[in-house]
């Protein structure tokens, strides 16, 4: 702000004010007192603080007591309105808030145009501020719930090991690293993957104890892909296929993709079940892409028991994941993750997590965004007219292909490290 527009705002503040009246002498002291400081912050360079000197420190001090008359305070005083001083101060706040509604706009202005970071910080929390008030609606939390009967618990031989959804049709989705264990190739078809044990798909687990909707998985392997590619991508899905038809009133969450670029901001909504347990659900917001690093390193300077640096972290963020700080840990590899606007657009996967005492803690967490995982099983499933045909009904599936998110185009490559002291856990 202009130190010419802090006066105007000043002295029609002061004129406002009750007790205040157009020919107080006081009242143009302290107007001039803040000409003053502004004429000496015009002065200084930005990060410069300014202090009076001792006899500038007097004189303000002798100011403020000839301003101050003893002989009112504890009593009301008449405004040239006539209005009490002692009232609700009505007239000055309306007074004030006309004189603000006018400058507000120029006042805006020129705050966008300056670069001072603080500036820039309260800008921005303002805008996440607005981010909150939209990604609370209930509208949106409902949609979610009614979402949320599509994502299950996968289970080998009766035993819990991670979150799957109801993708398309019959077919679940979820983490390789879930089920990796079980993978295997048959020496009749080595070309070919399937599943030891007994898999099943447990619906509808959100209270402890009450009975679910178990369902079983076949023991072949749809498509399948655990490994990292030139590209700077690292890719971790399975698309397990339910031996049975889908569960009624699910979702086919396919229908709420919408092929375009991950979120680098904003909010989202992840649907699991952390340790295996009742499915929940955590509101959390995306850590762009540029702040990863500082996000990470304010983590570690703030916790003094995280075993983790930041290149022990870091490089090992790949372009297809959307980062975030959740709530979510073992359990929960396998959980969708939709936007604020309930679109899905990843599957959450890991983080950095480790044990402060009983609690656990993570560095940050991640999810793997959507198109590159659609790619690759429309890829692997070519051969399967059947599944293509299933497909087919998505228009979104139309519009995928092997492309990278436009969003990651900028990312800066990061070398790939090998190191002991910090290596990315898997939920």
């Amino acid at each position: 702000m202009s130190p010419n527009l802090w006066r105007h705002v000043m002295k029609a503040a002061h004129q406002a004010a009750p007790g205040a009246s157009h020919d107080n002498k006081n009242g143009e002291i302290k107007v001039q007192m803040e000409d003053e400081v502004w004429e000496k912050l015009s002065d200084k360079k930005d990060g410069e603080s300014v202090q009076p000197n001792d006899t500038e420190q007097k004189t303000i001090q002798e100011k403020k007591t000839k301003v101050t008359d003893p002989s009112t305070e504890g009593h009301a005083t008449q405004t040239t309105s006539g209005n009490s001083s002692g009232d609700s101060g009505n007239s000055f706040f309306t007074d004030i808030k006309n004189i603000l509604q006018t400058l507000c706009k120029d006042v805006l202005d020129q705050l966008n145009q300056q670069e001072n970071p603080q500036v820039q910080e309260f800008l921005q929390k303002d805008y996440d501020k607005g981010v909150v008030e939209c990604f609370t609606e209930v509208n949106k939390v409902r949609r979610i719930i009614e979402l949320s009967d599509s994502v299950c618990v996968i289970a080998v031989d009766d035993s819990a090991r991670g979150t799957g959804f109801l993708l398309f049709d019959r077919f679940i989705l979820t983490n390789a690293h879930v089920v990796e264990k079980f993978v295997y190739s048959p020496q009749e078809a080595p070309r070919t993957l399937k599943l030891s044990g007994t898999l099943k798909a447990v619906f509808n687990y959100e209270v402890f104890g009450s009975e679910a909707n178990t369902l079983p998985v076949k023991s072949d392997l749809i498509a399948y892909r655990y490994e990292k590619d030139d590209k700077l991508r690292c890719h971790d899905f399975a698309l397990l296929e339910l031996n049975t038809v889908k569960p009624a009133n699910c979702t086919e969450l396919l229908s709420c993709y919408k092929h375009a670029p991950s979120p680098n901001s904003g909010g989202i909504y992840i649907v699991g079940h952390p340790g295996c347990g009742v499915k929940k659900m955590d509101p959390c917001f995306i850590i762009g892409i540029e702040n990863q690093l500082q996000s990470i390193n304010k983590h570690i300077s703030e916790n003094v028991s995280c075993p983790y640096v930041s290149w022990g972290c870091w490089p090992y963020l790949y372009k297809n994941q959307i980062t975030y700080d959740s709530c979510f840990f073992h359990g929960s590899s396998g959980s969708p993750v939709f936007d604020e606007h309930c679109n899905l657009i990843g599957m959450h996967s890991g983080g950095f997590d480790y044990k402060e005492g009983e609690k656990t803690r993570s560095v940050i967490e991640f999810s793997y965004s959507m198109q590159p995982i659609l790619e690759s099983i429309v890829t692997q499933v070519s051969t399967r007219s059947d599944i293509l045909e299933l497909l087919s009904e998505f228009p979104s599936i139309q519009a995928v292909k092997k492309t990278e998110d436009a969003y990651i185009a900028n990312v800066p490559i990061k070398q790939e490290q090998q190191s002991e002291d910090g290596k990315m856990e898997e939920n």
